[in-house]
Formats: structure tokens, C-alpha cells, sequence
């Protein structure tokens, strides 16, 4: 089972001073347990987030936002197991096909939005099943919730009325039933999504305009404003979370996420209190060795890192030529080099993967099946030309390190598959309507799982998923192994199918898995109990700023 590894090789305590501009604009107040309130969290953002409506958001940066307002029913513990989190506990009832969520009291909506109820959780698994446009979630719950599917088709034509959903029943204030089409033991983890939250019903009837761009939630921060400039999120002080202290959270005023702005000179300088991603390489570059430390010319920092969570990988579009052909991606494929990529650019922040789609520590417990798939040389032919041109896109907001293995890889592709590469650069919307156009043929894509399980890896290929519609990728075959996984009851069965869904994406090379990335995170030293989960989400609502105290 993969951990949280926690690297204190920055912790120069000895060394530490107050010296930064941030740091002299905090203002605090004394909690319990030598903790403090009040202080500003700092940190950037490739781009302005284009939503932070939970629903319609699928950027792991404004998951770092909205999931700082908006709660989930469950969450999951360090060891990947499903806890309660506004929900108190759940049952299953009439052989698991009824999911009964029993829900904490005393938790309420921002900005005397009133308590959360039964009627809030209907309201949200009705839209979360629903085809509005505002909703990219519908996937994970139209095959699996009783009803859904034939709701999600009336929603098509016919205004959105959540009253008409059959497929959960509210009990009473604090209990609901959900009626499952089949028994899903996952189903507390999928409810642990980071964006299948709980909104406000009410909200939703007397705010509708507001609704779509600020909905309330139930979090320990609420959104306040995003500029061009930056995004702000500020203390809810009616949040029902206390610690281990009995202090009430959050401990910040506020956090700010800043655009597109330079982080090394912004973190040295006090701007900004985290950097994410940073690769290994850069460490050095960036904050010196121990003599700048020593003489106070670098900024006082933690270093954590999360082993093997973010997946890159190819997408081919195999609607227009030449993808459109299995032995031409079948080429590509195999001239890629995925131990030379992570030792030319990640420097050991990452693992190559290597016939498979899913991280295979997911498949552990199929150790004799794995290992005869690794056994398997595959050869490949091609029809590829040397004078064929490909179209290699990757978002405009790519990373530093992101266009450095970008380069490696469209190198060796050129060297070994003897076609030439044209990088192109754009937007989300740029990428929609050249793909459609045939003018893009392979897109860099990343992923970081949403909950623990081989699901938030196979999911995003099912024809009715966000990236299966951009990539305009609709396969029978697959949807029809993907649906057949959730019917298993028992681990392995699932697991053995969760497999050939994997395989499936694999030998047809419907997409080339490159590696698993570290996420890093670089944070500044005076802010305390910073946390970040297994999926690689923040979690700001024990952050508390505190000068670390210089030693004379």
C-alpha cells in the first residue's frame, strides 16, 4: 500500500527567521495546544479556474479550491478505507441494493444557509444524475442508481426536476436510502469523490442565477471572489469541525491562489507560502545549499511528497488517419522509452509503467496474472511513412517539467518510429475543435485518481464519461467489460475484471501509459499541520501559521 512520505530534508529550524514579506501581513490570535488563528495561505495556479461549481470542475487545481467549500458524504483514511465525513455512518439494507446514509446533525450551509438534510443529499444525487450541462459526474451514477439512466435521458427534454428522481427516498431529516441497481460494495468510496458533494437544496430554489457560479456549501472556507489576478477563499466561522484540542476550524483567514505568476520568486520572496510539482532537479536551483540557508538567503521550507499519484499518458485520435489505424499507434507505442523518459526527466520522482493503464499496485492481490502480462514481448508492425507528419498537443498552461519530458518523448518518437512531431500549444478549447477536426492525432493527458480504486482510472474511457466525450472515444466493447466490473460482489472477481478492462485499453493501444509522478509540495516552514490525502488534495482546515522562532 502506497504512503504519504513525508521529507524533512529542508527543516532547518536552526536556521529560520521571519523575514518574509508574507509573513509580516499575518496577524494572529492564541488557540489551544500551541496553535494559533489568523494568517493568509498562499499559493498559485497555472490559470484563472475556469469553475469552481463542484459538479462542473474536472482541473485537479480547482479540486484544490472547491473541496476547501464543499464537502463529500465520506472520505477515506489513510489507509484507503471509507470513513463518514458529513455522513455519520451507512447501512446496506435488502442484500446491499439499498445504501442507507445516516447524516450528522449541526452541520450547516454557508451564509445561514440552514442545516443540511436529507433533502439536500436527494437533490444533489438527482442532479449528479441528471444531463444538465453544468454536470460532468453523470457516469459514475446513471449504471449504478436505480432510475438513473431513464432519468438522465427525461432531464434531455424536459426542465430538471429533481422531485421526479426515483432513485432515493428520504426517510427523515437526518436518513436516506438510496436504491442501488445492483449491490456495489464501493459505493461509500465513489461517494467520496471529490466532487460529488452535498448543495444546498434550498440555494438551488431561491438562488438559481447565483447558484451556477457560487453555490453554498458546507466547508471550511467560502469562496469569496476570482479575479484575473487571483482567487480568494475566506474563513467560514460556523464550520462544524473542531481538533484535537477542541478548537474550533478553520485556523486561517483566508487563502489566496494566485495566476500564472513566477513561483520560485514568489515563494524566496514571501508571495507565496507552497510550490507544487517541483521536480527534484529544481530543488537545488531553487533554494540554494546549506551556506544560503545559514546566511538567510533562501525561504524556510517542508518538503512532502506523495509516492507514484499523478499518471501521464497518451491519447491517440482514432477517429481520422493516421491513429484511426491500431498498427500505426501500435508503433508510437513501441518506440517510446519510459525508463529513459523518468531517468532523463523526472531523476527518480517517478516509475515507468509498463502494460498497464492502472497503477499496478492496485492489482496486488492478482500477483500470477500480473506477472504472466509483464512476461509478454509484444512487436509491432507499421504503415507509418517517413514523411508522415503528427500533431503532438499539449495545453499552453503545461508545466516547465511537463514540456521538458514532452520534449524527450517527441524526440523519441522521431528517433525510433522515424516520423516527424509538430508540438502544438493551446487551450482546452483549442484542443475540442481541432480534435474534432482531425488536425491534433495524440494529446498529452495527466491523472490523478479521485478515490481509491481501479474505477477513477477505467472510468474516464467509458463512452459516457467528460474525457471519453472530448476525446470522442465511444467503444461497445469496453463499456460493455467497464459496466460488467461493478456486477462482481466479490474483490477479486472485481478486481480480475477491472483487469480486462485494463487490457482491453492496452492491446488495442487506445493509449500508451508513460509514468507515475510524485506530487511535491514545497511549503513554507511557518505554516503548521499542513496535510495532503492519498489522492494528492490539500487540506487547508488545520493549517495554522506560526513563525518558527530563530535561534540565537
Amino acid at each position: 500500500m502506497k504512503r504519504l512520505v513525508l521529507l524533512n530534508i529542508s527543516f532547518l529550524l536552526v536556521f529560520c527567521a521571519c523575514n518574509s514579506e508574507g509573513d509580516s501581513k499575518n496577524k494572529v490570535i492564541l488557540a489551544k495546544g500551541g496553535k494559533v488563528y489568523g494568517g493568509v495561505f498562499k499559493l498559485s495556479m497555472p490559470s484563472k479556474p475556469s469553475s469552481l461549481f463542484p459538479y462542473s470542475s474536472i482541473s485537479y487545481y480547482e479540486q484544490q479550491l472547491s473541496s476547501q467549500i464543499y464537502e463529500t458524504l465520506f472520505t477515506t483514511d489513510s489507509t484507503q478505507k471509507s470513513v463518514g465525513n458529513i455522513a455519520e455512518k451507512h447501512e446496506l439494507l435488502d442484500g446491499g441494493r439499498t445504501f442507507r446514509i445516516h447524516l450528522k446533525k449541526n452541520i450547516f450551509f454557508h451564509n445561514e444557509g440552514g442545516n443540511l438534510q436529507s433533502k439536500d443529499v436527494f437533490f444533489s444525487l438527482a442532479f449528479l444524475c441528471s444531463s444538465l450541462k453544468e454536470n460532468n459526474y453523470s457516469y459514475l451514477f446513471i449504471d449504478k442508481i436505480k432510475g438513473a439512466k431513464s432519468f438522465y435521458e427525461k432531464s434531455k427534454t424536459s426542465p430538471f426536476d429533481p422531485n421526479s428522481f426515483e432513485g432515493a427516498k428520504i426517510i427523515n431529516d437526518f436518513v436516506i436510502d438510496v436504491y442501488l441497481t445492483f449491490p456495489f460494495s464501493q459505493f461509500s468510496q465513489l461517494l467520496s469523490h471529490p466532487n460529488v458533494v452535498i448543495l444546498s437544496y434550498e440555494d438551488y430554489k431561491n438562488n438559481n442565477a447565483r447558484f451556477f457560479k457560487n453555490p453554498l456549501g458546507t466547508g471550511p472556507f467560502i469562496l469569496e471572489k476570482i479575479t484575473e489576478e487571483k482567487t480568494v477563499i475566506t474563513r467560514n466561522g460556523n464550520y462544524w469541525k473542531y481538533d484535537e484540542y477542541g478548537n474550533k476550524l478553520p485556523f486561517l483567514d483566508a487563502v489566496e491562489a494566485y495566476c500564472a505568476v513566477n513561483e520560485r520568486d514568489w515563494f524566496q520572496s514571501g508571495k507565496l507560502d507552497m510550490i507544487q510539482n517541483i521536480s527534484s532537479e529544481k530543488l537545488n536551483s531553487l533554494f540554494g545549499n546549506l551556506d544560503d540557508a545559514i546566511s538567510g538567503k533562501n525561504q524556510p521550507h517542508r518538503l512532502f511528497q506523495l509516492k507514484n499519484k499523478n499518471l501521464n499518458f497518451l491519447v491517440y485520435n482514432t477517429i481520422f488517419p493516421p491513429f484511426d489505424n491500431k498498427t500505426n499507434r501500435q508503433r508510437v507505442h513501441s518506440s517510446i522509452n519510459t525508463l529513459t523518459l523518468c531517468e532523463n526527466v523526472l531523476d527518480g520522482d517517478g516509475e515507468p509503467t509498463k502494460n498497464f493503464f492502472v497503477p499496478i499496485y492496485y492489482y496486488r492481490s492478482l500477483n500470477s496474472a500480473v506477472q504472466e502480462i509483464n512476461a509478454v514481448e509484444e512487436t509491432w508492425g507499421n504503415t507509418l511513412k517517413a514523411g508522415d507528419k503528427i500533431n503532438f498537443f499539449v495545453n499552453k498552461n503545461t508545466s516547465e517539467l511537463g514540456l521538458k519530458w514532452v520534449n524527450e518523448l517527441i524526440l523519441q518518437i522521431q528517433a525510433n518510429a522515424g516520423i516527424s512531431i509538430n508540438l502544438i500549444k493551446g487551450s482546452n478549447e483549442d484542443f475540442e475543435r481541432m480534435w474534432k477536426k482531425g488536425e491534433i492525432h495524440i494529446a498529452k493527458y495527466g491523472w490523478a485518481a479521485d478515490y481509491p480504486d481501479p474505477d477513477s482510472y477505467l472510468g474516464v474511457f467509458y463512452s459516457r464519461s467528460t474525457l471519453a466525450k472530448q476525446i470522442s472515444f465511444c467503444s461497445a466493447q469496453y463499456d460493455s467489460i467497464y459496466l460488467n466490473s461493478f456486477r462482481k460482489s466479490n474483490r477479486l472477481d472485481r478486481l480480475t475484471a477491472q483487469l480486462a478492462c485494463d487490457r482491453f485499453l492496452i492491446q488495442n493501444t487506445l493509449v500508451s501509459p508513460l509514468f507515475l509522478q510524485d506530487f511535491i509540495f514545497v511549503v513554507n516552514i511557518n505554516m503548521r499541520d499542513f496535510k495532503v490525502n492519498m489522492e494528492g488534495l490539500l487540506d487547508f482546515s488545520c493549517v495554522f501559521y506560526k513563525p518558527v522562532q530563530k535561534l540565537n
